[in-house]
């Protein structure tokens, strides 16, 4: 008979990763409680490098992705923690033996482990840093009692703690839908390390004929693209490159609750602010 699985001692996990620095650290120096290598890879999916905090986040669900790149692309978002632990441990045992619910478990040990709030956000307001706790679930779920009970614990843990806690499904995240996955198609050319050597060495040519055929000329971008590749003998694809890396930086600007369609004319304007900037 094969041998069972062995039982992993929940308190030596959580001690483990608290020694690793989980959950702990703002900005480019936090890590997440959980991440890919902690459990099962399907489902899960690493964004690249985040536009707000410099550093690989770790997401559980397309939904919270979905989210993620909108949290991302705001200008107000100054970080972005996912997968924020709800420490001490005692803490959360003691509101769920107050308010009458069982804590969450290992489904195998049936030892309490650490619950986690999807994101916790830092926004800057005209009243300084203002700190969010926001749930990422699918609308559908929430009819499950043992979903709600587990968020009155979550929300009673940041309602002591005096920080704004919140539910998002998809139906808010859909009234953004296009915008989320505009960002999602421009996130990995927000970074130089991606964007193609030439691209590079030419960036000022390549944003100043680029404008001209997609802005004046209104030649829709990815023929544009094209033209302007063969103009100054690059490597077929460098120039679309640039272009995204202009929106992502929002050295150009365009209306990004739109579908991006690079097929088609284009409404583009230089920002002259720059980056991040609208």
């Amino acid at each position: 008979m094969a041998r069972g699985k062995k039982r992993v001692n929940q308190i030596s996990v959580m001690n483990r990763r608290i020694k690793q620095g989980r959950g702990q650290g703002q900005g480019k120096k936090y890590l997440p409680w959980l991440k890919v290598q902690d459990g099962p890879s399907e489902g899960f999916l690493i964004r690249s490098l985040g536009w707000t905090t410099g550093r690989v986040h770790h997401l559980l669900s397309m939904l919270e992705d979905s989210y993620f790149c909108l949290l991302d692309w705001s200008k107000d978002v100054v970080d972005i923690r996912e997968q924020y632990p709800l420490l001490p441990l005692r803490r959360t045992l003691e509101i769920a033996d107050r308010l009458g619910i069982k804590h969450p478990s290992h489904p195998r040990s049936g030892q309490p482990i650490v619950m986690t709030t999807d994101f916790l956000i830092d926004v800057q307001t005209s009243e300084g840093i203002k700190t969010l706790a926001r749930t990422v679930k699918p609308a559908d779920k929430l009819t499950s009692v043992r979903v709600i009970e587990k968020f009155e614990i979550e929300r009673t843990f940041w309602a002591e703690h005096g920080i704004d806690w919140g539910i998002v499904t998809e139906r808010e995240i859909d009234k953004y839908s296009a915008l989320a996955n505009n960002v999602r198609v421009l996130h990995k050319s927000w970074d130089t390390d991606n964007l193609p050597f030439q691209a590079l060495e030419h960036f000022y040519k390549i944003e100043r004929l680029l404008y001209e055929q997609v802005s004046v000329r209104q030649v829709p971008p990815a023929r544009s693209a094209g033209y302007v590749d063969d103009q100054l003998g690059l490597k077929p694809g460098s120039a679309l490159s640039a272009f995204k890396h202009f929106l992502a930086r929002r050295i150009w600007c365009v209306d990004m609750k739109k579908p991006l369609d690079f097929s088609r004319p284009m409404i583009v304007k230089r920002n002259p602010k720059g980056v991040r900037d609208e």
